[in-house]
């Protein structure tokens, strides 16, 4: 374990170990599924798997700004596979500001200055090294018209100068042309 149980006054409780190995860095994509709750017991949100394996996992960068930083602060403990049940003091969650009821205007759906509580399942951690590359994207044709331009403006400069392979006379002057080689060997 890297932060220790109380990492950042966030409280984690261990419900299923994970592989003990594979932790989030920085840039790291990670996916969970998670249950959001009130002291209360009231649910504010959750990303469940459904019965038949539907529901896609949430996920986020590691890191990345938009999440609360109790989350930051809990998931530089949880490992993938593990199962925890994480308690985030007021302060590292929505804190004096809340979170809006979209469903009740001037409501919230988690009152300002609330502890909450998450019940959590780290399916994966994607390392950001491990990532694939995207493929290089295709030229525009402007691109394309640009290069087949440059060439061809290449190729009319260079046979305006004599250079090899353009068929002009010029180029080198040197008289006498190559050596010969002897049939004998150097040692």
């Amino acid at each position: 374990r890297r932060g220790g149980a109380m990492a950042g006054h966030v409280r984690i409780e261990r419900v299923a170990a994970g592989d003990g190995r594979t932790y989030a860095s920085l840039g790291d994509e990670v996916r969970v599924f998670y249950r959001g709750t009130l002291p209360d017991g009231a649910e504010f949100h959750a990303v469940q798997p459904g019965e038949d394996g539907a529901n896609a996992p949430f996920e986020f960068e590691f890191g990345q700004d938009g999440l609360i930083p109790g989350w930051t602060s809990a998931f530089e403990d949880i490992c993938q596979g593990e199962k925890v049940v994480v308690h985030i003091p007021a302060h590292l969650g929505y804190a004096e500001s809340g979170y809006p009821d979209e469903d009740k205007p001037g409501g919230y759906a988690i009152p300002p200055n609330t502890d909450l509580k998450y019940e959590i399942h780290c399916v994966e951690i994607i390392k950001k090294r491990a990532k694939k590359a995207a493929p290089p994207a295709e030229p525009t044709a402007e691109e394309l018209k640009a290069i087949e331009d440059s060439r061809a403006a290449a190729l009319l400069a260079s046979m305006s100068t004599g250079a090899p392979g353009s068929g002009k006379k010029g180029g080198s002057k040197k008289k006498g042309g190559a050596k010969k080689k002897s049939g004998k060997k150097r040692r």
